[in-house]
């Protein structure tokens, strides 16, 4: 039976009440009108003499109704960021799931192709007369470099796309502050994955597996430093800080070659 980690728990729960007094900082306006509300008119009932005294329990209970405005702000805050991730981890299942069965049909469709043309083959009867060669005409170059830029734009989109998933998840972790992503880590950030993993079915579309794979790899990666306080939230927004990188340096070569078309 493995010994129970105290130093690490107690490490944990500091985050935490670090992490939860930060939200509550900045929904001081809430808690400053809850305590100003429940004890000003005690107050002014004080000083008109309508009273013999002022209890300091008419305080303590406006600030305990302040901490609790407050608190259900911080919560009210947490579900909009879990909401939103969750909209995002739906319409990203939904995409990839449709790219899978759109891979899947064009699969099955090469396929039966193959199978009819193998079948016309053992059928094909020999050719008693040898007619002329004919010359395919070639396509003319103005409809080529329109094909060409289609396709450029079509990978562009794409790219932009995942740029701009990226980006979103880069923004939502700022959001959440480094103190709050350190107290909230669980050895992965399932949403990161999800959304590299997104950014790499669409390097794979446009440029193949090998690259998107070169993609993924973050080998490379500068990693934040060794004594940082916050180590897996630094490492997690220059990571996908860098990830941009690579897809903006994609879309740069794309649209050198848009450019010279």
């Amino acid at each position: 039976m493995p010994e129970p980690d105290y130093h690490g728990d107690e490490i944990i729960w500091r985050k935490d009440i670090r992490a939860f007094f930060r939200g509550i900082s900045r929904h001081w306006v809430a808690f400053t009108g809850i305590f100003v509300a429940g004890s000003l008119p005690a107050y002014i009932i004080y000083l008109f003499g309508l009273t013999s005294g002022l209890s300091s329990w008419v305080f303590v209970v406006a600030a305990v109704g302040g901490l609790l405005a407050a608190s259900f702000q911080v919560f009210r805050d947490q579900r909009r960021i879990i909401d939103r991730k969750d909209e995002q981890m739906r319409q990203l299942s939904e995409n990839l799931a449709s790219q899978k069965e759109s891979h899947a049909r064009d699969i099955s469709i090469r396929d039966q192709l193959q199978t009819i043309a193998g079948k016309d083959k053992e059928h094909v009867q020999p050719i008693i007369a040898v007619s002329p060669p004919i010359h395919a005409s070639k396509p003319p170059v103005a409809d080529g470099k329109e094909a060409r830029r289609s396709e450029i734009q079509k990978k562009l989109n794409a790219l932009g796309d995942a740029m701009e998933r990226l980006r979103e998840q880069r923004e939502d972790v700022m959001r959440a502050g480094a103190d709050q992503y350190e107290a909230s880590w669980t050895g992965q950030d399932h949403i990161y994955q999800v959304m590299v993993e997104f950014a790499q079915s669409k390097v794979e579309e446009c440029f193949g597996k090998a690259e998107s794979e070169r993609f993924r790899s973050d080998s490379t990666f500068q990693d934040p430093s060794p004594d940082s306080k916050y180590p897996n939230y630094d490492r997690t927004f220059m990571y996908l800080r860098q990830y941009e990188a690579r897809i903006e340096a994609y879309m740069e070569r794309l649209s050198k070659e848009l450019r010279a078309l």
